[in-house]
């Protein structure tokens, strides 16, 4: 939990605050470091660095003595550090506030956390509203689309008293829409691959110990042949993930030796034995329509109006 020890709503609040913090000296970290955490020091990652007289970023990330965050490329928080939640910034007597909402792809409850904590009076951070869609102060700000999207989204604002005024340029929103044409081109092979899951659906084991030998399969078949499996299919042993390339290989090819784990990658979000009713069934098409989709890259990114 973060607790918000005082209002940081004004430059000269912040640059108060960086002079008023002692910094944290440990086996870690050396008194050159100049960690300064903003609240429990046990939380030294919740810190303030000041850049110049001018510069002070609120961070949410903190590297190890005698590394340079901005060369540890291959560092897990480099992106934070790099990408910084909040940036107070002074030029010509304005004062400029710089949000940055998400450096992965994935949910970031902690960095949520910080920028509810931190955000000075007057800005506001929501990503609730709307599925997930995130807004500084009805401001949309876009996020990550996947592992290899290295742009840098922010949303800068100017304050003037408790007002801000957002100066930078919209970005585009865009909503995930069907793909017809490549979806019809796979029409049939998206049928036959239905008819035959719910034929060997029921009988199939979505248990654990099971699951881990079909990953354990995947995982021989992929080094055999080189198919390519994403990161979190190597790292997760609960999940039979598969990357579209791979996924549409084993649509085509009815006797692919990947056929069953891909089934079983469906078949672990629904119980096709629980359906009886003909309501179970169109509720179990509804969520395999969904699922193909997603898993066999059957949708594109539609840019629609900035809200």
């Amino acid at each position: 939990m973060i607790y918000r020890p005082q209002a940081l709503s004004t430059f000269e609040q912040v640059e108060a605050k960086y002079n008023s913090v002692k910094p944290l000296v440990s086996k870690h970290h050396k008194r050159e470091d100049d960690i300064r955490p903003l609240g429990d020091r046990r939380r030294k990652w919740e810190r303030i660095e000041k850049v110049g007289n001018d510069k002070y970023v609120l961070h949410d990330a903190v590297m190890y003595s005698g590394i340079n965050p901005y060369e540890a490329s291959n560092s897990y928080w480099w992106a934070y550090i790099k990408r910084p939640p909040i940036t107070w910034e002074r030029k010509d007597g304005k004062e400029f506030v710089t949000v940055r909402t998400n450096v992965q792809i994935s949910h970031d409850t902690s960095r949520y956390q910080f920028l509810r904590a931190y955000l000075p009076s007057g800005l506001y951070f929501d990503n609730h509203t709307k599925h997930g869609r995130h807004v500084i102060n009805s401001v949309f700000i876009a996020r990550p689309r996947d592992t290899k999207d290295k742009t840098d989204y922010h949303l800068t604002f100017e304050r003037n008293d408790l007002m801000w005024k957002c100066v930078t340029e919209p970005w585009a929103e865009t909503r995930s829409v069907v793909d017809k044409e490549k979806k019809a081109e796979l029409r049939a092979d998206l049928e036959q691959f239905y008819e035959w899951m719910c034929s060997v659906g029921p009988l199939l084991d979505t248990g654990y110990e099971n699951i881990r030998h079909l990953r354990e399969e995947a995982l021989n078949e992929a080094m055999a042949t080189r198919l390519h499996l994403p990161n979190e299919y190597i790292n997760v042993s609960h999940r039979l993930d598969f990357s579209v390339e791979v996924a549409l290989q084993i649509l085509k090819d009815y006797n692919h030796p990947l056929r069953i784990h891909l089934a079983t990658n469906f078949l672990l979000r629904t119980d096709i034995k629980s359906i009886e009713t003909t309501e179970d069934q169109q509720e179990f098409r509804a969520k395999y329509n969904s699922w193909m989709n997603k898993a066999f890259g059957l949708t594109i990114d539609k840019e629609i109006t900035n809200a």
